[in-house]
């Protein structure tokens, strides 16, 4: 998870909390786009909790 720093088990479906999800380091909301770049996987809830906040510096394992 690049919100958490933890592992995603690709296994878990939706809606497990725990699944994976598309999570955009700049928030499309706030002008970020949806490339490769701008993209990384983390857990549905790390991603709910995120909402449209910014992640400065190292992402993976950065709090929010």
């Amino acid at each position: 998870c690049c919100v958490c720093g933890l592992p995603i088990d690709p296994s878990l479906r939706r809606p497990n909390k725990l699944s994976v999800s598309l999570e955009h380091f700049i928030p499309l909301s706030k002008g970020g786009n949806h490339s490769r770049e701008n993209c990384s996987a983390s857990h549905i809830i790390c991603n709910m909790r995120k909402g449209a906040k910014l992640i400065s510096g190292n992402f993976e394992g950065a709090s929010i």
